[in-house]
């Protein structure tokens, strides 16, 4: 069914504030029950019209308990014309939960009048099972609603004198059926939150992906426009040599930077997957990173940066050789390119049987929230560029490979990026944490 939309009069407003506008959004999730309840009263309305005129034509105007069928027509005329009320929409489960009581009791009354005891049963059976079945309202007031049909059933016929005889069975019945309302309805509450989890982590998947790809386009097409410039310099045949030189050290630079983020990129494909392929083995960090050390070193040479390193001897672990060497190249490459004018420094350790690995650098200042999504699936601001998905990556590789990733602040201008491994990676990999 197409979901009923909410309409405003012109000139009118929910009052123009966040509550209102919070308001619409929650409503917008009642909106597939407001359609049936419309749509049902609708057919209930025309349903009882017809009883009627055919009570009338039988029986005549003055039967005994007409007035009770009139009584049920104005109630179902009044809930579907507010229906379209926004102060009724604002508390649609009260008002549909005081409706369906209401009628319980007319249709209850309208079987002692005409002295069928079977109507007691059948409206508080059918107001249960149609709200249970039809209405997104929720188990707890499903209870309630189970709650006032029960008290209806037995109060009213006590009331009125019309008892049945068929009194036991039909409380054992309806006891039953309102047994089976309450689990259908907690079913489908339980059904419709998961869905609506899931809905939401596709929201936020869609988000994420779309913010990465932005992120990537402006990445991967600055260095190649770069590139076309640096290749058209270099076909001047009348270049100084150490023009050229200094041509062919930045057109080195970018293609590491390229390198980096197609790399990064082909990992956050995987990442997304949750299928992050890990190959443990035995291996020696001390050469693996000495030898990232040395390729980052040339990088930032090229950018006139000191690159200091404290590389102590550390013990032979099982990992994954291609994922501690992206670690290490994405921490140095966000410290690299962050720092315009300055040093970074790399240290290397051992921290509770740990190997522990601390990038250290002093460039800009950053702000808590920038540091904080630092290491963010969608990072903002200054890091909303390659290295700030390469920090994602990182940190994503770190944890599953059973290790962790810290960003700590060191001074008003000073960060240190580390990151502490197990010498033997978990046999599970596991997928990104958000």
């Amino acid at each position: 069914m197409k979901p009923a939309s909410l309409r405003v009069p012109a000139g009118r407003t929910l009052g123009g504030s966040s509550h209102a506008t919070r308001f619409l959004n929650r409503l917008d999730d009642d909106q597939e029950s407001l359609g049936v309840l419309r749509l049902g009263c609708g057919f209930a309305l025309g349903f009882t019209l017809i009883y009627l005129v055919w009570l009338i034509a039988s029986r005549g105007f003055y039967t005994a308990g007409i007035g009770y069928v009139w009584l049920a027509l104005g109630e179902l005329t009044v809930f579907l014309a507010c229906m379209w009320w926004v102060s009724i929409l604002r508390i649609w489960r009260i008002w549909t939960l005081c409706f369906c009581i209401l009628l319980v009791v007319t249709f209850s009354l309208f079987g002692a009048a005409e002295n069928d005891s079977a109507l007691p049963f059948v409206s508080s059976l059918l107001c249960s099972l149609a709200t249970a079945a039809y209405v997104a309202w929720g188990w707890r007031w499903q209870l309630a609603m189970n709650a006032a049909s029960l008290t209806s059933f037995v109060i009213v016929p006590r009331l009125t004198g019309n008892v049945s005889h068929n009194r036991a069975s039909q409380f054992l019945g309806l006891l039953i059926a309102l047994a089976f309302a309450q689990s259908g309805a907690y079913f489908l509450d339980r059904f419709r939150q998961r869905i609506r989890r899931q809905l939401i982590a596709l929201e936020e998947a869609a988000r994420f992906r779309e913010a990465q790809f932005a992120t990537m386009v402006h990445d991967v097409r600055s260095p190649l426009a770069a590139l076309h410039g640096y290749g058209s310099l270099l076909e001047s045949d009348d270049m100084p040599l150490a023009e050229r030189s200094e041509v062919l050290a930045r057109l080195s630079a970018t293609l590491w930077s390229i390198d980096l983020v197609i790399s990064n990129l082909l990992d956050l494909y995987q990442v997304q997957g949750h299928t992050l392929p890990a190959a443990p083995a035995e291996l020696d960090p001390n050469a693996l990173i000495a030898d990232v050390v040395e390729n980052c070193v040339r990088q930032a040479e090229r950018r006139s940066i000191a690159l200091k390193c404290e590389l102590a001897k550390l013990p032979r672990c099982r990992q994954d050789p291609r994922h501690l060497e992206r670690i290490v190249r994405n921490l140095l490459g966000f410290s690299i390119g962050r720092v315009t004018s300055g040093t970074v420094q790399i240290k290397c350790g051992q921290n509770d049987g740990r190997i522990a690995i601390e990038v250290v650098d002093d460039g800009p200042p950053l702000s808590d929230s920038e540091l904080k999504a630092l290491l963010s699936p969608e990072p903002d601001g200054a890091t909303s560029r390659a290295s700030g998905l390469g920090l994602y990556i990182a940190r994503v590789t770190t944890e599953s490979a059973g290790g962790k990733l810290e960003v700590r602040r060191l001074g008003p201008e000073r960060i240190a990026l580390v990151v502490e491994l197990p010498t033997e990676a978990p046999a599970a990999v596991s997928g990104p944490r958000p």
